[in-house]
């Protein structure tokens, strides 16, 4: 038994021990610091470009916009607003000519829009 148990242990400080690890980086510090340095002076550029073309209206309909900016720009005003039950409001409001009824519910989260038709109420005053 001793004879097997001193081979296993030679054999065993003899085997490798697997590879070694990589103790030195990639890339060294100072490689790495000039790389984020340029990529941020870069991205300065870039952002400090794209305020000077738009100020200048070089970017066109390129940037994006809201449908408030575009077209009519009266304002919105609140008309009537009701509470229908402790969780659901109805709201009327008005964009120029336009009236929106808005179900606004706070148990679900959600808030349906849905445009008011002028000739249905035209319709019932003159009945």
């Amino acid at each position: 038994m001793l004879l097997g148990e001193s081979i296993a242990l030679a054999l065993a400080q003899t085997a490798p021990s697997g590879l070694p690890f990589r103790t030195e980086s990639a890339v060294s510090t100072d490689r790495f610091v000039l790389a984020m340095l340029a990529v941020s002076l870069l991205l300065v550029a870039l952002i400090v470009a794209l305020q000077v073309a738009r100020k200048k209206g070089w970017l066109g309909g390129a940037m994006f916009r809201s449908a408030g900016v575009q077209g009519d720009r009266s304002e919105l005003s609140l008309r009537a607003s009701r509470r229908v039950s402790a969780f659901t409001s109805v709201h009327v409001l008005a964009r120029g000519e336009q009236e929106f009824l808005v179900v606004e519910s706070v148990r679900g989260a959600t808030a349906q829009i849905h445009p008011v038709l002028r000739a249905v109420e035209e319709q019932g005053s003159k009945k």
